[in-house]
């Protein structure tokens, strides 16, 4: 599409006096994140709250005079009932808001990327867009980056009983007297240990559905190549005090085609990568084409 313009756009770069401002990467919207964020740490602590409500009563009963109770056969009994029971009232309600959390987070990025997209394209070329068309590679790329959103949401559920069970069934089957406090213990560091998947999840998947939303557009639009940017701290892959088979530090600045991933992804696919594309539109205005520019470069082979 840009491609056909080129004319226009280079006819509009002459025109325009003084320097242009400088391209600025896609970026996932911070907001967007910390709200999904919030979203995942609420369904986290709405299981454990559930969870406890459900679970800690049954020991806390008195049993044999003393105020605790001991294990025995009959707290496995209650414990399958009541785990089964907890576990299915909060897959169901978890897999109510699935969908609709999905949803909105990945439509908000969509239009996110179009936004910045359009103001990038009308800055560095002149050219304005009013909007981008939805066409089928971009309907694709929404559909399967919800469909990622849902089934990572039900795991937190799925991993997290996962895990209290297996607490529970450790407590009952040593036989070791009171556990009540144990498992109190067991289920608290649980929670923690959810959580912190829950960020991990809002802030990689963001990264993960910004880059290919950004791809797929960038694409539909003949813009082929982009130039990779870090965040040029020590927490990049290939820092000094961050070892990785894959050296993101060696890509920063470089110019990449979108149809060749290297290595292991495009900036913000590998897990937890905050690396960011900058769409490289030089050739629209009399400078060198993508091509050209990686041909300017060392090898692949040398900066994966």
């Amino acid at each position: 599409m840009l491609n056909q313009l080129k004319p226009l756009i280079q006819q509009q770069s002459k025109r325009k006096r003084g320097r242009k401002a400088k391209a600025k990467p896609i970026r996932p919207s911070r907001k967007l994140e910390l709200d999904y964020t919030r979203a995942l740490l609420a369904i986290v602590d709405d299981m454990h709250t559930e969870t406890v409500k459900a679970l800690m009563p049954l020991i806390e009963q008195p049993n044999i005079g003393d105020g605790k109770r001991i294990v025995n056969d009959g707290l496995f009994s209650d414990f399958k009932t009541a785990f089964s029971r907890v576990s299915l009232s909060i897959k169901n309600r978890v897999a109510g808001i699935a969908d609709a959390l999905a949803e909105l987070v990945v439509s908000k990025q969509n239009a996110e990327v179009d936004k910045q997209l359009i103001d990038l394209i009308q800055k560095q070329t002149g050219l304005g867009l009013t909007g981008l068309a939805q066409d089928e590679a971009i309907n694709e790329a929404i559909a399967v980056a919800k469909a990622a959103q849902v089934a990572l949401i039900k795991s937190l559920p799925q991993q997290y009983l996962d895990k209290v069970e297996q607490a529970v069934l450790a407590g009952i089957q040593s036989g070791a007297g009171y556990f009540n406090e144990e498992l109190d213990a067991a289920l608290a560091k649980i929670e923690s240990l959810t959580q912190n998947r829950a960020k991990l999840i809002a802030r990689d998947q963001m990264g993960k559905i910004n880059s290919r939303i950004s791809q797929v557009r960038q694409e539909s639009l003949g813009i082929t190549h982009y130039t990779w940017v870090t965040m040029r701290d020590g927490a990049v892959r290939g820092a000094p005090n961050y070892f990785s088979f894959y050296n993101h530090n060696k890509r920063d600045n470089k110019v990449f085609a979108w149809d060749n991933p290297v290595g292991d992804g495009h900036p913000g696919q590998p897990i937890n990568c905050r690396c960011l594309a900058i769409p490289y539109v030089g050739h629209l205005t009399g400078g060198l084409t993508g091509e050209e520019m990686m041909a300017k470069q060392p090898p692949i082979s040398e900066i994966i």
